[in-house]
């Protein structure tokens, strides 16, 4: 991720948790809404001009399926790393699970549980995330004009 000039913090609304915030690198102009959760026990990776909705948790953290192995609080415990690219928009309610990559410019629709790999300007969405449809390059003249506010 490269970074211009100053990168401005992030700005984190209420409620943001995390496992221990030293595993968390920030690109710049980054908003967190509120009760976000992400656990960083392994590398966790927010590009830049990213946006998350309410009670967005990324997840890197996740334990053995078997149950003798998993063995409660006695079993082990892995870290697994997240990448959210640049320009992606994370939904409402949003789940990444361990060892996914959002990619650049991805939109992740609200409460989505997204379990694989999100591929740049692509539109996801569903309980798993499956692909809905991909984004244009450029945005079209009527979907300019149609977000453009007039004073």
């Amino acid at each position: 991720m490269q970074q211009i000039g100053m990168a401005s913090p992030p700005f984190l609304k209420t409620g943001f948790k995390c496992d221990l915030g030293n595993n968390i690198s920030f690109g710049s102009d980054v908003f967190i809404n509120y009760n976000a959760v992400i656990l960083d026990c392994n590398k966790v990776t927010i590009g830049s001009r990213v946006l998350f909705g309410p009670n967005v948790q990324l997840l890197g953290a996740t334990h053995p399926a078997h149950p003798v192995i998993r063995n409660g609080t006695q079993g082990p415990e892995f870290g697994c790393t997240i990448t959210i690219c640049d320009d992606v928009w994370l939904g409402a309610g949003a789940t990444i699970m361990p060892n996914v990559t959002v990619g650049a410019g991805a939109l992740v629709g609200a409460g989505a549980v997204v379990t694989r790999d999100v591929e740049p300007l692509s539109v996801v969405a569903g309980n798993p995330a499956r692909l809905l449809r991909r984004l244009a390059a450029a945005p079209t003249k009527e979907e300019v004009e149609f977000h453009t506010v007039t004073l």
